[in-house]
């Protein structure tokens, strides 16, 4: 609601600003035999972007035309003014293979209000397709004088949501790659929280959780990681892994056997604030003391 009421109070202030630059001179006319109203105007210029005609799409704004984005889409600028940087921001979403379709006009006078569908790679990939936005354009003299977007509530909370999930992907991908895999024991510390709880193996902090992965190094110090199956929902991040390494050092209690030692089981991290909070495991422990040469013997009862 908070931040709903922060874009409507700024659409309402600057759109006026936008709307009262100078006419358009001469040599921005409009093209022949185009409609001057902006709707028309703003449909035709998001087609040619739609074509990935950049050259026709900067003819239907003014030299000094604005374009803004509440919120900014990723990795473009939320106020886009001038022809040229016009092109060069709609230039990277071409790339991304962004598309528009208009769903609503109003029109008043030179004012416009839209609804529109927006698909692009980014969305694609996080799987929030379609992402719904609306907004006010204004044209003056058959040009775009400005143009706002505002992505939708839903959109913007599935979006912010999708976010967290890679993320929280990316954090435990990390995990696997930089403390495992390349052995760096001091990323530990950046991405557990230090009250770190392991339900299964017992430990309650992230000092012990790294002595329990440094015990692990030690005795299979050419592990290498391997994840097959990712599952982000809400907090918690669910992989199955496979790790693999050579008994070479004593780990578990059990000397160094030489032999080569694998198994598959399944993580599951809870992510708090950018860090590691609770740890669940499905590690085959017994399978493990097997393989590097530990006899499990049944008691006697």
């Amino acid at each position: 609601m908070k931040k709903a009421l922060i874009l409507t109070i700024l659409l309402a202030v600057m759109l006026p600003l936008l709307v009262s630059g100078s006419p358009a001179s001469a040599q921005e006319a409009a093209p022949v035999a185009q409609a001057t109203d902006a709707a028309s105007l703003f449909r035709a210029a998001y087609e040619a972007v739609n074509a990935g005609d950049l050259d026709t799409f900067v003819t239907y704004f003014a030299e000094d035309g604005v374009s803004m984005a509440l919120p900014p889409p990723p990795s473009v600028e939320n106020v886009v003014i001038g022809r040229e940087r016009l092109r060069s921001v709609h230039a990277s979403l071409v790339e991304r293979n962004w598309h528009v379709e208009f769903t609503s006009f109003q029109t008043q006078g030179d004012v416009a209000t839209f609804t529109a569908q927006v698909e692009e790679d980014l969305f694609r990939d996080l799987n929030i397709l379609p992402m719904e936005f609306s907004g006010t354009v204004a044209a003056q003299d058959g040009l775009i004088r400005s143009a706002v977007w505002v992505m939708s509530k839903d959109s913007l909370a599935r979006l912010e949501a999708a976010i967290a999930r890679m993320e929280s992907r990316a954090l435990v991908e990390r995990l696997y790659e930089k403390v495992f895999n390349q052995k760096n024991l001091d990323v530990v510390d950046e991405i557990y929280a230090s009250d770190v709880t392991d339900h299964d193996f017992g430990d309650t902090d992230r000092e012990a959780v790294k002595a329990g992965i440094a015990g692990v190094l030690v005795g299979l110090p050419d592990l290498e990681v391997t994840t097959d199956l990712w599952l982000v929902d809400g907090d918690l991040v669910t992989t199955r892994v496979t790790f693999s390494g050579t008994h070479q050092g004593e780990w578990l209690d059990v000397p160094p056997s030489g032999n080569t030692v694998t198994w598959t089981h399944i993580d599951i991290h809870r992510i708090e604030d950018g860090r590691i909070t609770d740890i669940w495991h499905t590690v085959p422990v017994g399978d493990i003391l097997q393989q590097m040469g530990f006899e499990l013997v049944p008691s006697a009862e």
